[in-house]
């Protein structure tokens, strides 16, 4: 006769087993039938046990985006990509987990909302899409009934989606549980709002750099900038609005100043050339900067870089692309992008976005209308487009060729070491603004442009960067890119959650966890054990799941490390 501890002990089991099915549509296909039958590399000697084990040591603190409990409760429960709501959801992808531990390192299973060339030439290649219904066109309004009630699939281990995921369900509770990789992190505010930027910046060149200037000046790093909400730099800006000086620079660069919308705006919908016109209304809104600190307007004014290099006549900037793989720890990578060059000859007299901007939208207007005529000016799309987007290979053939430059080793001795160490001081500004969990990354799209001197600036980042699929070139970039980025991912997902399960197995092996007569796990020095998985889920690569060595992202940054090392050698000892 079977004792009342394993009764207990089986009925749990029971009901781990149909907890982790609950979510699966009966409707089986090809290839889950294939899984189901396939070999399993990896169990758990007592999965009902490891259930419990794991439900006790991942254990998380509520992050609700500032809000109170009340309009947490009120957000986290409404409609998002057609999913619904449940806070058991981790629960319930644990319970698969432990049942399935092997699927880990055999399948990539991803739930997107996007229907671009990420879902279609990237992920479809290398995993499996589970949940093809998805996607952003579903809403709280228009809800077909076969997804009314659809949430995330318990198999899912890769969750790519919009930044929105992040005030729709709360991370570790309802998606982006320990055994799976989201992408976008909580707490970027202060770098991915413009109006936050460049007080961030502020903050970091005096906390981090005060005494140490010749490590970082935000002046030589980042455009001079004003937030207009913040009373003293409004004032400040007016002292040097009203100014002789301003009159004078104004005289020789005819631009001086943008004005940016700290937020709310993307691309150039936000940027305003100030022109006499708009000084005139920018002056009359503050009242020559007597209203400072009453107008709360989110408007923000930047220095012009008044000498922009041109390329063939061309204002043109950066898209540099910066991959934060990990927050717990910190680990960077960077990736070349490419450069978008205007399609019409710089003028500083002509204050059009089409000039100024090389990231206008007037540039996709041009190509439209030679698509619709067969040329514009004489060039087809195509030809267009090729005189759009710029390799850095092709940039550094231009510099030499016209005698800006004399290095053919250029970009690696010069240009992709300020890169990287742009994107180090960015991360260390903003790094402790970060949710530190392990299931997050993101992918930033930071803007530069060179001076005529070839001097760096840093202009701003996207963390929702566009994907311009508009040549061949830019096609194949992204596509690689993307791949390459979800090479990292998921092997720091495999990697860490291999580590996951040798620890919770040699805790059931040793018999360092015993099951109670009321049906509970009790651990032995537990509290010695939650500290030992706090380092088990940290992020680092195992050796086998280590990104191939062709892979198109370098890495800049990683707190595994210490010393210069943790920062690829970019930053020097005296300034670390």
């Amino acid at each position: 006769m079977l004792s009342s501890s394993t009764l207990i002990k089986a009925c749990i089991a029971i009901n781990i087993i149909l907890l982790s099915f609950s979510l699966f549509n009966m409707t089986w296909d090809k290839r889950t039938l294939l899984q189901k039958d396939s070999p399993k590399p990896h169990q758990f000697t007592d999965p009902a046990m490891a259930y419990q084990i794991l439900t006790q040591l991942d254990t998380y603190k509520p992050y609700n985006n500032g809000w109170n409990t009340t309009e947490a409760a009120k957000q986290y429960k409404s409609r998002f990509l057609g999913l619904t709501s449940d806070y058991k959801y981790c629960q319930k992808h644990r319970a698969y987990y432990v049942e399935n531990p092997g699927y880990i390192f055999s399948q990539i299973n991803f739930m997107t909302g996007w229907d671009n060339l990420i879902r279609t030439q990237v992920l479809q290649v290398i995993g499996n899409d589970v949940m093809p219904n998805t996607s952003r066109k579903l809403s709280k309004k228009v809800l077909p009934r076969s997804t009314e009630a659809t949430d995330i699939k318990p198999d899912v281990n890769l969750i790519v989606t919009w930044a929105e995921m992040n005030y729709q369900r709360q991370v570790q509770t309802q998606y982006s549980c320990l055994g799976q990789m989201s992408d976008h992190i909580p707490g970027l505010n202060s770098v991915k709002v413009k109006g936050n930027l460049s007080e961030t910046i502020n903050k970091y060149a005096l906390s981090t750099y005060k005494t140490r200037p010749y490590c970082f000046d935000s002046e030589r790093f980042f455009p001079k900038t004003y937030s207009l909400r913040d009373p003293e730099q409004c004032r400040e800006f007016f002292e040097i609005f009203n100014s002789e000086e301003h009159q004078r620079k104004k005289a020789q660069q005819k631009i001086v100043y943008f004005r940016k919308v700290g937020s709310g705006a993307h691309g150039t919908d936000g940027v305003f050339a100030v022109d006499d016109q708009e000084e005139i209304s920018i002056k009359a809104l503050y009242q020559n900067g007597t209203l400072c600190g009453e107008i709360q307007d989110d408007n923000l004014m930047q220095y012009s870089v008044h000498n922009p290099l041109l390329l063939n006549g061309r204002k043109f900037d950066f898209r540099i692309y910066m991959l934060i793989a990990s927050v717990n720890p910190k680990i960077v990578y960077y990736h070349d992008g490419l450069l978008r060059v205007s399609l019409s000859n710089y003028d500083p007299n002509n204050l059009s976005k089409f000039s100024l901007m090389p990231n206008s939208d007037e540039n996709d207007e041009v190509i439209r209308k030679a698509r619709l005529k067969g040329d514009y000016q004489g060039k087809t799309a195509e030809e267009i487009r090729e005189e759009y987007m710029w390799s850095l290979e092709r940039l550094r053939d231009y510099l030499l060729e016209n005698g800006y430059i004399s290095d053919p080793d250029w970009l690696d001795n010069y240009l992709r070491p300020e890169f990287k160490k742009a994107m180090i001081h960015l991360v260390r500004m903003a790094g402790n603004d970060y949710l530190k969990i392990s299931s997050v990354y993101e992918l930033h799209g930071l803007d530069f442009i060179l001076d005529e001197n070839l001097k760096l600036w840093f202009i701003e980042t996207n963390c929702r960067p566009a994907i311009e699929e508009t040549t061949p070139f830019s096609r194949e970039l992204f596509r690689k890119m993307f791949l390459d980025q979800y090479e990292i991912v998921i092997g720091l997902l495999r990697s860490r959650m291999k580590r996951v399960y040798e620890y919770v197995n040699h805790i059931i092996q040793r018999e360092e966890a015993v099951w109670g007569s009321d049906g509970k796990v009790y651990m032995k020095n537990k509290p010695e054990k939650l500290k030992e998985f706090k380092e088990v889920i940290k992020n680092y690569f195992e050796p086998e799941f280590e990104p191939r060595k062709g892979n198109s992202f370098s890495k800049v940054m990683d707190e595994n490390l210490t010393g210069v090392q943790r920062f690829s050698g970019l930053i020097s000892k005296e300034c670390l």
